[in-house]
């Protein structure tokens, strides 16, 4: 129970407010916000923390949760912002393209990747390139359509099978409901 780990490392914080290690139970407070999803809480511990940062934290450590805090919370330019300000931003790689690619921003990812013959980042490459020509779409335009016909914004969006089915199983709705009207 994470919001009961909160209330304990609190207890000790306010008990102990020198203590070397208070730095670490407020790190804690925050990191058990993140896994309670209450992302606005962790950000916030993280960012006094990050303030007033103690000897036996090290900063990455503290901007990495605190960067996680914001990309969970979709605040994606945040989140990239404190990644690009960690000391090894190579062993970030994987946080920092996943921001560039929320951002709609597949260039910069890729080229995170470009010196890397691995395997796994010429995979990563190639799936990023394919990011790359996807046709943008405009959800709005997707929702009007199926409002006026369902499964039309679906058939927009690309996904055929999706507003096929959303089609016949609305068609057979109405209907089933004038058949219903008819027999009344």
């Amino acid at each position: 129970d994470y919001y009961r780990a909160i209330t304990e490392y609190r207890r000790f914080v306010h008990a102990f407010p020198d203590h070397q290690l208070a730095g670490e139970c407020r790190y804690r407070i925050g990191r058990s916000y993140l896994r309670g999803e209450d992302f606005s809480s962790a950000i916030n511990e993280f960012q006094a923390l990050y303030s007033t940062l103690p000897e036996n934290l090290s900063d990455d450590r503290v901007e990495l949760a605190l960067a996680d805090a914001y990309y969970r919370n979709t605040q994606y330019r945040s989140a990239l912002s404190m990644l690009l300000n960690t000391s090894n931003i190579r062993a970030n790689r994987y946080s920092l393209s996943m921001c560039y690619l929320r951002l709609n921003q597949p260039e910069p990812a890729i080229t995170l990747w470009q010196n890397d013959s691995s395997p796994e980042a010429a995979s990563l490459r190639q799936h990023m390139n394919e990011f790359r020509e996807l046709p943008d779409k405009n959800p709005q335009l997707a929702g009007i359509l199926s409002a006026i016909l369902p499964g039309s914004g679906q058939w927009y969006a690309g996904r055929w099978r999706d507003g096929l089915v959303s089609f016949l199983v609305n068609g057979l709705f109405i209907g089933a409901a004038v058949v219903a009207m008819e027999q009344d």
